[in-house]
């Protein structure tokens, strides 16, 4: 069997010039400490050159430093995700694998490789990618690979699971039975040994405790890892949120009034709010969970466990773009955040990509047009039929699961990021050009229409 992941290709130019040509006074030790390692991502500094400046290669859009150090786009070319490719891919939706249409579980790259419907697309802090997929009772957790567009089957399970969880170590975590289970990284590939970490294989309930003590309702439609490393579950059944500390096993209800009672969407605090019907959950670097609750996207905040309604109504479908309350979502399924915190939305029935800008909470399309429902690759909005999943890569390009394929659409520029080195918040940030000079250490980013 493949190793779980390839290592990472961030990449470190450790010190004598910065980027722009500032002399710097740190050795390469001295640099190595004085970088903290969430600047990319969690991996520790390291020095792969010198005399070449500080970067961090593969989250910038940067020709001059691609996924390796030093190496070079040609002309007319653009760094994404680590790998050069043409510079007209900006502002476009392509096809990165599968086959459009074709049902199959064959791993292979590109149009090599069939896919089962998808109903999961997860990424870690490095950037890896985890697909779910399923067809016919049975289920597979895969690898996609962005530099080469590989799919590899990393596991298979049989019965229903209906998100998976990946986390920075590797280790892949699902819900089947009433139960969770955690397989470490390279830790098999059949599901049937994987160790139980919560709940009692199909004895489903609501009860708070440590390892098989807990109770989980028998359908966990939902989940992600937190900022501060714990796995929270969509437990759907019981209308709650649960966070499973993975340091001690122990089960906590973070937000939901449980199974008892009729259900409303209620904002509130802890178990004091209220859901109608929890799905997908995607979070943020900043202490964010987000909730697909119906036709609304919810957020809660894990520190206090407040949940307040970002966007959508709970009960009413439709469409609409606006802010708030005015915006209209139709079957929200795949959730994910940027390192901005604005949360991407796979709307299903409205064959659509959206957006939620989390400072104004104002929701625009981004792919996708909801009056033509169909595939149409090119430039976007393009066209989605039905999305089912959707990630954001560690650059920008959002990877979307749709027709039994899996696309990318190219982010037409990236944000300006510049941060000094205290601040905390760079953990999943895209686009950082690391830039050494004086004693200092800070992250920029660059617009790709800079290159």
């Amino acid at each position: 069997m493949r190793a779980l992941f390839q290592p990472p290709l961030f990449a470190f130019m450790v010190p004598a010039l910065a980027c722009g040509g500032a002399m710097l006074a740190l050795s390469d030790q001295e640099m190595a400490e004085k970088i903290p390692s969430s600047f990319c991502d969690g991996h520790a500094p390291t020095a792969c050159a010198t005399g070449v400046g500080v970067v961090c290669t593969s989250v910038l859009a940067d020709a001059q430093n691609c996924g390796a150090c030093g190496l070079s786009c040609e002309a007319g070319h653009l760094c994404f995700d680590g790998v050069c490719k043409s510079a007209e891919l900006r502002g476009t939706l392509q096809l990165l694998a599968g086959k459009v249409g074709v049902f199959g579980d064959r791993d292979g790259a590109g149009e090599d490789a069939t896919l089962s419907p998808a109903f999961d697309l997860k990424t870690d802090r490095a950037g890896h990618l985890l697909l779910g997929s399923a067809d016919a009772g049975a289920w597979q957790g895969s690898t996609v690979s962005l530099a080469s567009a590989e799919i590899a089957t990393t596991l298979r399970g049989r019965g229903v699971t209906d998100s998976l969880a990946l986390g920075d170590d590797g280790s892949i975590y699902f819900a089947t039975a009433a139960t969770i289970k955690q397989m470490p990284a390279n830790g098999g590939f059949s599901t049937a040994a994987t160790p139980v970490i919560a709940g009692v294989h199909a004895v489903p309930g609501f009860v708070d405790a440590i390892g098989s003590d807990a109770r989980l309702g028998e359908r966990i439609a939902g989940m992600a890892i937190g900022a501060d490393g714990n796995l929270y579950l969509s437990d759907n059944r019981n209308f709650a949120i649960r966070k499973l500390t993975l340091s001690t096993g122990e089960l906590t209800t973070l937000a939901g009034i449980g199974p008892a009672g009729d259900h409303v969407a209620t904002d509130g605090v802890g178990r004091s709010a209220d859901f109608v019907s929890p799905r997908r959950l995607a979070s943020d670097a900043a202490g964010h969970l987000f909730v697909a609750d119906g036709n609304s996207i919810r957020e809660i905040e894990l520190a206090t466990g407040r949940v307040s309604t970002l966007a959508g109504d709970a009960i009413a479908s439709g469409f609409a773009d606006g802010a708030g309350a005015q915006a209209r979502f139709d079957a929200p399924r795949g959730l994910a955040a940027d390192g901005a915190g604005d949360i991407y939305v796979s709307d299903l029935y409205n064959h659509a990509i959206r957006k939620i800008a989390h400072d104004t909470h104002r929701v625009s399309t981004v792919v996708g047009d909801p009056l033509h429902a169909g595939l149409a690759l090119g430039t976007l909005p393009a066209g989605l039929d039905f999305p089912t999943a959707v990630a954001v890569s560690p650059s920008g390009s959002l990877i979307i699961c749709d027709s039994n394929a899996i696309l990318i659409a190219y982010p037409s520029a990236l944000p300006a990021i510049t941060v000094t080195e205290s601040d905390s918040s760079l953990s999943r940030r895209a686009g950082f050009l690391l830039i050494a000079g004086g004693d200092t250490a800070r992250a920029e980013g660059r617009s790709a229409r800079d290159q």
